[in-house]
């Protein structure tokens, strides 16, 4: 394939950090009390105000379905029959507080224009992985191709294929977009990222 164009994008990558602290609370703390209204056996997801282990929950105007309930750290699914309007009241012992901040990185020069990216995970909790995700991402070719050509209806997005660029230089591009048109012959405008 011939690429028409190619395009050229710097980036700065933001890449949250997060903390979390599990601090003992001496006093039991309620995570969550509200009303809902069931009728029959249903399943409820409960978002708690505030985060906890070892959750409980009491149910006032009907049943709580224990072997059918599940507690996280943010939430629980549970399985309540009632006829009407109940009181659900969730309490536990610790309280998990989370904090996050910006990791930033960037390869862009005095004369580029920012392109961002933002990465959130919660997974990332170390200043060593948020550098090592933002690598990862700045890793990725800045060269984009605009490629006009005949295509392949068998070629699937990121397949790889062979690109000539605008220097005559084959490479290699992974296949971001394909819009194909049919007017007595098949043609596509295809996109590339330069691998």
């Amino acid at each position: 394939m011939q690429a028409v164009s190619d395009t050229y994008s710097a980036y700065t990558v933001y890449v949250s950090v997060y903390s979390f602290a599990i601090k003992l609370s001496l006093d039991v703390v309620t995570a969550y009390q509200g009303t809902a209204t069931i009728n029959g056996t249903e399943s409820i997801w409960i978002t708690y105000s505030t985060s906890v282990t070892n959750p409980s929950a009491t149910v006032t105007n009907g049943t709580l379905n224990s072997a059918a309930s599940a507690y996280y750290y943010y939430g629980a699914l549970l399985n309540i029959t009632a006829s009407g309007s109940v009181t659900i009241k969730i309490t536990g012992e610790y309280e998990l507080s989370s904090s996050s901040y910006d990791y930033t990185a960037t390869n862009i020069t005095s004369t580029e224009t920012e392109q961002a990216a933002k990465v959130a995970n919660q997974l990332i909790v170390s200043t060593e992985t948020a550098a090592a995700v933002a690598a990862l991402v700045l890793a990725q070719s800045r060269y984009t191709y605009s490629i006009s050509e005949r295509g392949d209806p068998a070629r699937e997005l990121m397949d790889t294929a062979t690109v000539q660029d605008a220097y005559g230089v084959n490479g290699t591009g992974i296949i971001i977009s394909e819009q194909f048109t049919y007017k007595g012959a098949l043609s596509c405008a295809t996109k590339a990222v330069k691998t």
